[in-house]
């Protein structure tokens, strides 16, 4: 017996003419990358040892 499936298919246009850009530098001037990364662990519950993120 044959069968049909039906395909739904996606066509996405998109701009960049007044695209704001995600990673922005003023938020890195208050916190360091390790400060960050030691953050969002601390907020997970991740243990972690600070000598593996020198």
């Amino acid at each position: 017996m044959a069968s049909t499936y039906p395909s739904l298919h996606f066509h996405i246009v998109f701009g960049t003419k007044n695209r704001v850009p995600w990673i922005q530098a003023e938020h890195h001037r208050v916190k360091t990358f390790r400060e960050e990364l030691i953050e969002m662990l601390e907020r997970a519950g991740v243990e972690y040892d600070e000598r593996f993120l020198d």
